[in-house]
């Protein structure tokens, strides 16, 4: 876990956390039990939505990405504390950002998930190429070698006859 994650899982843990001991709302009685379920279904796509940030960040979308995504998380959380005290217009808008949040967040954890796969596989062929291009080097060494010193032997002059050595 690097440094600059730190404090992005700080803030989703506490979302999660302030989301779990929010009040349930008032006890329902007969006009009230389509709130409470209304209410139910906001927790529900609040909570769906959490997790695919999480699984988005897993997958190795970047924080940068990630940062709208949690502005509109916490904007459906402000939405629910409302909904909360009666408003089911705001239950819906919501429950419409959660879903929202939910689906691009699964958009940059496949897209951030390709994009590893992609790096992966260019480190594999990068890694047989350089297997491939030493591998030519070391059995071709002799040969170059070779090469090299007949064409320093056919550079350099040969005198035929006799010639004296000063020793």
């Amino acid at each position: 876990m690097t440094y600059s994650r730190l404090p992005f899982l700080a803030l989703l843990f506490c979302l999660l956390l302030s989301s779990m001991f929010m009040p349930a709302g008032p006890i329902t009685v007969s006009g009230q039990a389509g709130q409470t379920d209304q209410i139910t279904q906001v927790k529900n796509s609040l909570l769906t939505a959490f997790k695919a940030v999480q699984i988005a960040e897993q997958d190795g979308a970047s924080n940068q990405s990630l940062a709208p995504l949690i502005n509109e998380l916490n904007q459906a959380l402000s939405y629910e504390m409302i909904a909360e005290q009666g408003n089911s217009t705001a239950a819906l808008q919501s429950i419409s950002l959660s879903n929202d949040v939910s689906m691009k967040a699964e958009a940059l954890g496949s897209q951030a998930e390709t994009a590893s796969q992609d790096h992966a596989i260019l480190a594999y062929l990068v890694a047989i190429a350089l297997a491939f291009c030493s591998a030519i080097v070391i059995l071709e060494a002799g040969r170059v070698r070779r090469f090299f010193g007949k064409r320093r032997l056919l550079k350099s002059k040969i005198e035929l006859g006799e010639t004296r050595h000063v020793a």
